[in-house]
C-alpha cells in the first residue's frame, strides 16, 4: 500500500505536475525531447516496478484467504471467496500486461470498477464485523473482572 502511495505521488507532483508543466513551456525541440525521455524512463520502470506491486498483491490476496478461511464462520468464508476472486482479477491484469494477453484488456477494463466496490467493500464490511466483535469480546471481558 505504502509503495503504491509512493508511486502514485511522484506520477503526480513529478511527471504530471513538474514534467508535463515544463514539456508544455519548452520552447525547443532539444528541451522537449529531454523530457520525452525522461517521461518514457518513468513508464518503462513503473512497469517494472508495478508488477512487483501486483505479485505483491497476487500473493498477499492468496495467503489472506486461506488465512482467514473459517468453515466456522460465515463472514470468514465469505472474505477469503473475496480475497480469491481479487487475486484472480489481479491474475488477469498481470496475464493482460505482462504475458501479453490483450484480449484480456476489455474484460479486465469492464470488471475492474465493479470488482473492486465489491471485493474492497466485503473487506471493509469483514473489518467493521471483526472489531464490533473484539469490541464485544473487551465489554464482556471487564464485565467478567468486576
Amino acid at each position: 500500500m505504502i509503495a503504491e502511495i509512493i508511486n502514485r505521488s511522484i506520477d503526480l507532483f513529478v511527471i504530471s505536475q513538474r514534467w508535463a508543466v515544463e514539456y508544455q513551456a519548452a520552447a525547443s525541440i532539444a528541451a522537449k525531447q529531454v523530457l520525452a525521455d525522461r517521461i518514457q524512463i518513468w513508464d518503462e520502470t513503473f512497469g517494472g516496478y508495478y508488477f512487483a506491486l501486483r505479485i505483491g498483491l497476487l500473493l498477499g490476496c492468496l495467503c489472506f484467504a486461506i488465512a482467514t478461511w473459517d468453515s466456522r464462520k460465515r463472514w470468514n468464508q465469505i472474505v477469503a471467496i473475496a480475497l480469491m476472486a481479487n487475486a484472480v482479477r489481479v491474475a488477469g491484469r498481470l496475464a493482460e500486461g505482462y504475458i501479453g494477453q490483450g484480449w484480456l484488456e476489455p474484460v479486465n477494463s469492464a470488471v475492474y470498477f465493479p470488482a473492486s466496490v465489491l471485493i474492497y467493500g466485503t473487506l471493509a464490511a469483514w473489518l467493521w464485523k471483526q472489531t464490533s466483535e473484539v469490541q464485544q469480546e473487551n465489554v464482556e471481558a471487564a464485565g467478567r473482572l468486576r
